[in-house]
């Protein structure tokens, strides 16, 4: 698809979704859900509407939508053990379905450091290295990490980042 195509599909798709019951056919004539009905009056409108106009209207109007998931309070160490597990299943899950996608591991191993567990934390970050060993920001954030808890003469760590020394 070119994208000037790609630009128009989702422009008709933006449409679609402004005007809620209605559709757009293949001509571009609107019509309910219910059928297609055909354009009754085709003298052009008084007040001309851009596209432009369209979008800056239902920015406006876009409906702040709570995807926040609600603060849990974890009284037990088994609702712990059990939320740190379905994280990190969703992490996994996550890095499974795009392995190169760097940002995702850089995230989970900081996850990993804010339960205390570095261990884990430095285990992610040196598989993230095993994808792509020359991202600068993976080693960035791991050295960060050895040097916020002093970790920086951990054996691994000194072979790959021998300048720290």
């Amino acid at each position: 698809i070119s994208r000037g195509r790609l630009g128009a599909l989702f422009f008709l798709l933006l449409l679609k979704r402004l005007l809620g019951g209605w559709i757009i056919n293949k001509r571009g004539n609107m019509g309910s859900r219910g059928g297609l009905s055909s354009v009754k009056n085709k003298a052009p409108a008084p007040i001309q509407i851009t596209a432009e106009q369209l979008l800056r209207e239902a920015w406006e109007r876009k409906e702040v939508e709570s995807t926040k998931a609600p603060k849990q309070k974890i009284t037990d160490k088994n609702e712990l053990r059990e939320y740190r597990q379905g994280k990190r299943k969703d992490f996994e899950d996550r890095i499974r379905m795009n392995r190169t996608h760097l940002p995702l591991w850089v995230k989970y191993a900081k996850w990993e450091e804010t339960q205390q567990e570095y261990d884990r934390s430095r285990s992610v970050y040196e598989r993230a290295l095993d994808v792509d060993y020359r991202s600068h920001t993976v080693w960035l954030n791991y050295a960060e990490m050895e040097m916020r808890h002093k970790y920086v003469s951990y054996p691994k760590f000194r072979l790959g980042l021998g300048f720290l020394s």
